[in-house]
């Protein structure tokens, strides 16, 4: 998490835009599937007149984010085929709260996801269902926004190409870019699956892709800007209290 996190007076705090919300998405599984795990949060706001017609009224256009990918990772099954232990996510993403990421949303698919988020609200958080299994609008969305080049997503530093390997080479090794690049549509039920093989022999998935889909769709459609964070108000005011309280006791 270097590049996500950096150290600043003995203390450990996000690096990348640390006064964004951000975005998080579990895609979840038992044995079988991998576990996708993504966080996101908007880097720039802005306005963009798209004029649908000839007319343009004033003041009219659309207010556009980059987003930037946090982080993805994959949750693999321990090698005898154990289940995932969920309650380790749950305190890592705690975690990120204590060292100051503001979470502003956490969602999950609809498998194994009522215990789930029933927790992270009980913990404070906002959690809610988001599935990108029912529709394809979510993955439009994000096809839009990374056509219109308003997503970053960090590139893994093991899979750094070396003098003999091309970019395109070490992207093969990426398990997102290998699921993007594997999804297929069904048009008859509207909905994004992936392919039963890749082109290494190893069995198709979408785990990690939807995680980072559903993360991105949910910041996208989401009106939070930057420095508004609740709890970040409330720290304040707790110790503007404090100090109060210790005025009124101070002997001048």
């Amino acid at each position: 998490f270097e590049l996500v996190t950096e150290v600043y007076m003995g203390r450990r705090m996000p690096k990348r835009h640390p006064k964004a919300p951000r975005y998080i998405h579990f895609d979840l599984s038992q044995t079988e599937d991998l576990t996708g795990f993504a966080m996101v949060h908007p880097s720039r706001h802005y306005q963009e007149n798209r004029k649908t017609d000839d007319i343009a009224q004033v003041g009219q256009g659309a207010v556009l984010k980059d987003v930037e990918v946090d982080f993805y990772v994959s949750l693999t099954p321990g090698p005898n085929r154990e289940s995932i232990d969920y309650r380790k996510t749950r305190v890592f993403v705690d975690w990120l709260r204590r060292i100051g990421f503001w979470i502003h949303w956490i969602t999950s698919d609809t498998y194994m996801s009522a215990d789930h988020l029933m927790r992270f609200r009980e913990a404070g958080f906002q959690a809610e269902v988001l599935s990108v299994d029912r529709t394809s609008k979510p993955y439009r969305d994000f096809r839009t926004a990374l056509n219109e080049h308003r997503v970053a997503a960090p590139f893994p530093t093991s899979h750094l190409p070396s003098q003999c390997e091309s970019r395109d080479v070490a992207l093969r090794g990426v398990i997102l870019f290998q699921e993007l690049t594997g999804l297929e549509h069904d048009v008859k039920h509207d909905r994004i699956d992936h392919r039963s093989t890749n082109p290494d022999g190893s069995r198709g998935s979408k785990d990690v892709a939807d995680a980072t889909v559903a993360a991105t769709y949910r910041c996208l459609v989401d009106d939070a800007v930057p420095d508004q964070d609740p709890t970040r108000v409330s720290w304040h005011q707790n110790r503007l209290e404090q100090l109060n309280r210790y005025m009124r006791q101070a002997p001048f």
